[in-house]
């Protein structure tokens, strides 16, 4: 089963809810993709702690309103596996009132921890026991709070500055932009293009595809706050339906411009 999907942040701001649940219907024959949110970034003093993306709980209560399934993700700026599980236990009380349908993901990239020369560097080998032993961390407390955990790195990441066996147990998310998805490891996400265009989303968009059915697997095994099927602290508001018209072309043009500023689809009848 392949579901096609995005993931979204304050970088490339969204016009319309509406276009990209549209978009993501027209990919998915149907259904409703995905949208794996970055809920924000650890601090970049090292020592753990979630800084919101600015859209993140918007992002998160429209997706919820709309019914696009969705998941979360956290760059990492951790240096030591106590900073990892400090922000990913600020993860879990951000993310609790919200309902989520894929992994909870712990972020992993190239570069430094405070983006100076001086600091931490993930992108060196000598770090691959550490880096491990910090996405061990997050990953265990993420787990630990009854979520779904994911490692997110590229390909080469994980190939060469990650101890792989030592997180064989763990589900992964993987950026390699190329034609077809080689990877050395099973991915249960594959990102294959940062450039991705969409209706309702400015600028490039990352486009993925899951190769798991996250939100059968989640409920089925009663995690992200799921039990035996049914969302047990599912806060996101009832949806309605509501029927308008008949009405002139210059009141439709007026409400549907209304109604997608506020992330509400509409269908004509």
């Amino acid at each position: 089963m392949n579901i096609y999907g995005i993931d979204t942040n304050h970088h490339h701001p969204i016009t319309s809810w509406a276009s990209v649940a549209a978009w993501l219907k027209r990919m998915n024959n149907g259904g409703p993709g995905f949208d794996m949110v970055r809920l924000g970034y650890s601090s970049r003093s090292g020592k753990g702690g979630l800084i919101l993306d600015n859209i993140a709980l918007t992002s998160l209560k429209t997706c919820n309103k709309l019914g696009i399934p969705v998941g979360v993700y956290v760059y990492c700026y951790d240096t030591t596996p106590a900073a990892a599980e400090k922000t990913a236990r600020d993860v879990i009380a951000a993310i609790k009132p919200y309902k989520i349908e894929y992994p909870v993901a712990y972020d992993m990239e190239y570069g430094t921890h405070d983006g100076r020369a001086t600091g931490y560097k993930y992108d060196n080998k000598a770090n691959a026991a550490n880096n491990t032993a910090i996405v061990a961390a997050a990953l265990k407390t993420i787990e630990a709070a009854g979520y779904y955990g994911q490692i997110y790195c590229s390909r080469d990441f994980y190939l060469n500055y990650l101890e792989r066996a030592k997180l064989s147990a763990y589900d992964v998310w993987e950026a390699a932009y190329t034609s077809k998805d080689t990877a050395a490891v099973v991915n249960g996400i594959w990102q294959y293009t940062s450039k991705g265009s969409i209706p309702g989303i400015t600028g490039n968009v990352d486009l993925n595809v899951a190769y798991k059915n996250y939100p059968a697997i989640i409920k089925a095994a009663g995690l992200n706050g799921f039990t035996a099927g049914k969302p047990a602290t599912d806060t996101a508001h009832e949806l309605k339906t509501i029927k308008a018209g008949p009405m002139s072309a210059g009141d439709y043009k007026k409400h549907t411009a209304a109604l997608a500023a506020d992330g509400i689809a509409w269908e004509d009848c």
